[in-house]
């Protein structure tokens, strides 16, 4: 069973072949434009009662936060030394089963570590921390693309293409690189996809990580995910996926060379209630980016309060050949030469405040629910 959803995940992946060699985006009637309106303010209503439940207060969650100090390990990864492993997936082979909720802590040593990292199912509520606290000194890489062969002679896609996949509940990860070392694809090219990491899980959170690639960075697949600090470089969708993800005082890094694209976000129906929220940090690189393309039929991505440098495309966003009436795209509050409200998709939505405050609680991603559980650190919460 658990083969067949995979290969169910695989072949739609395989769909979401990612060419850079799009129309333009679409403008829309007033009539339409209404609709959208109407839409957008029914599923504003709609987060606003999720999201009501209860924030962390601010002054708490400030007053929490404290020097990171490393934690006390139940295992060790080392290139060389002392160790209890060699390698990251052989540490994640021996985590204990029958733990119920009891963290367990997996501490790796500064190298480059050469492997493609899989984290099972029922590895559930693990830690990993890089011991350096330097996210530049503890580097998981691979080199996958989507069109890499597999062990059966066909083609990975882009669901296997990964570096390092997370299928398990309630883990987190600290002051890691991950990395994907394909080279840069050709515009338009089939098979180019190259992800660093995939996450196919509820309650996922990383503090002070890296993930870098080009096509396909970071694959949010499906699940509840979490970012604090992190640094993410990419080129075409490089956080892409039907996730419901915030990303907090994170930077994006484009490495274009012509035409690029942040987001791809895959919701199919509003219903879902899925999406990327991005807050409060920077937008930089090189070449002409788009905040995000339309993946799916109702894709939805909200940025707030980020610095956006010049190499935002005016326009913003790109429907991707896609009706507007389900897609949410908002800024609210951004800032910076590439925060051009005034020529903005006229489909797309400049917030307002009442209309931004489901995106800027915690509780977007129900954090309340399950950040004590899996043990997040003061320093990383919310």
């Amino acid at each position: 069973m658990v083969r067949a959803l995979a290969l169910l995940a695989t072949a739609a992946v395989l769909c979401h072949f990612s060419s850079v060699a799009n129309a333009g985006p679409l403008e829309i009637t007033l009539v339409q434009k209404q609709g959208v309106e109407q839409n957008f303010a029914g599923f504003v209503r709609r987060a606003y009662q999720v999201t009501a439940a209860g924030d962390w207060a601010p002054g708490a969650r400030e007053s929490a936060r404290v020097s990171v100090a490393r934690p006390a390990c139940n295992v060790t990864v080392a290139k060389t030394g002392p160790a209890n492993y060699r390698t990251v997936q052989a540490a994640i082979n021996g985590i204990p089963g029958n733990r119920g909720t009891k963290l367990w802590i997996i501490c790796v040593k500064a190298g480059v570590y050469k492997e493609k990292v899989r984290v099972p199912s029922t590895a559930t509520y693990v830690q990993m921390w890089g011991w350096s606290l330097d996210p530049n000194k503890v580097e998981i890489t691979w080199g996958d693309t989507a069109g890499t062969r597999g062990p059966g002679g066909s083609p990975l896609g882009t669901y296997n293409s990964y570096t390092f996949a997370v299928e398990a509940d309630y883990f987190s990860a600290y002051y890691m690189m991950i990395r994907n070392t394909a080279p840069r694809p050709a515009d338009g090219a089939v098979g180019g996809q190259a992800v660093a990491a995939r996450l196919t899980a509820n309650y996922v959170s990383f503090f002070r990580c890296h993930f870098t690639g080009y096509q396909d960075t970071l694959y949010c697949h499906q699940g509840i995910h979490y970012f604090k600090n992190c640094y993410v470089r990419g080129s075409v969708d490089f956080i892409f996926g039907n996730g419901t993800v915030l990303f907090l005082k994170c930077q994006l890094y484009a490495d274009v060379v012509t035409k690029g694209y942040l987001t791809a976000q895959n919701q199919a129906k509003p219903s879902e209630g899925t999406g990327f929220v991005i807050r409060e940090g920077a937008i930089s690189g090189t070449g002409l980016v788009y905040l995000g393309r339309a993946w799916g039929l109702a894709s939805r991505v909200v940025f707030a309060k980020v610095f956006m440098s010049k190499i935002i495309a005016p326009v913003g966003w790109d429907n991707w050949g896609k009706p507007t009436d389900a897609i949410f795209y908002g800024e609210y509050k951004c800032y910076g030469s590439g925060a051009e409200e005034g020529r903005r998709a006229s489909w797309a939505f400049q917030l307002t405040d009442a209309q931004a405050r489901p995106f800027m609680s915690s509780n977007w991603i129900k954090a309340r629910t399950w950040m004590p559980a899996a043990g997040i650190i003061p320093a990383a919460l919310p």
